[in-house]
């Protein structure tokens, strides 16, 4: 029940937000030694990262963006940002949808 819960979120999500279906696809962090991976999603006015963390420990991620903070869309989790960048921790074997 949780897992199809979880895949509905997704599926609306993917509705509500066009870079996630279509667009550009652009990678921007990748950690081999961490395991770690970020992507950015964009079309037209609509910006999504999608953040993966493909170990066995909790990760914190930067993610080069100048936006002051970014929201994970699927926990409503908010990430402050500097002006260079925003540190989103992730948990293990786990991802974040970020905006």
């Amino acid at each position: 029940d949780a897992l199809y819960k979880y895949y509905q979120k997704l599926a609306h999500l993917k509705s509500q937000h066009p870079c996630l279906k279509q667009g550009n696809f652009e990678v921007k962090v990748v950690n081999d030694k961490q395991n770690t991976l970020a992507y950015r999603r964009t079309h037209e006015k609509s910006e999504v990262w999608v953040v993966v963390n493909n170990s066995s420990k909790t990760r914190t991620i930067r993610i080069p963006t100048e936006k002051e903070g970014l929201k994970d869309l699927l926990s409503g989790e908010r990430f402050k940002g500097d002006g260079k960048g925003v540190d989103a921790e992730v948990g293990a074997f786990s991802g974040r949808l970020l905006e």
